[in-house]
């Protein structure tokens, strides 16, 4: 039986400062140069969501507003070397299956700052879930 993970408890609501992002956008640059990877999110643009990609598959995943990042598991420990999210104030997530249905939200204050108008409070969603209907 498969854990199911309750989002709302760890994201702890706070209004993402313009340092918060600039800092993330430039650890999350400076990784993905490095490792000759995507940075795919225009910041300066005003997108919410970003993503880091390799050319086989996503490995980071994270939203401007909320203070959170998934990680592919795969590449946690690389990148949680690289810099500290503790230290820019965000929770990072390790995830094994970007498709599997096994989060759920309880809080609308959430989803209220994402948009997704369409999910149903208690209901399971992937993390490609989350991705796609907020993007």
């Amino acid at each position: 039986m498969e854990n199911i993970i309750n989002l709302s408890k760890l994201i702890i609501l706070s209004q993402a400062s313009k340092d918060l992002i600039y800092d993330l956008h430039f650890c999350l640059r400076e990784y993905a140069d490095y490792n000759n990877f995507d940075l795919d999110w225009d910041v300066d643009d005003g997108e919410q969501w970003g993503r880091v990609l390799s050319a086989k598959e996503q490995i980071v995943l994270f939203h401007s507003k909320l203070p959170i990042v998934f990680v592919q598991s795969s590449f946690n420990n690389q990148l949680t070397t690289w810099f500290d999210f503790k230290e820019i104030k965000l929770k990072a997530i390790s995830i094994a299956d970007w498709k599997s249905n096994i989060y759920i939200f309880t809080s609308q204050d959430i989803l209220d700052k994402i948009s997704w108008d369409s999910y149903k409070l208690g209901e399971r969603f992937s993390i490609n879930d989350l991705w796609y209907n907020t993007v």
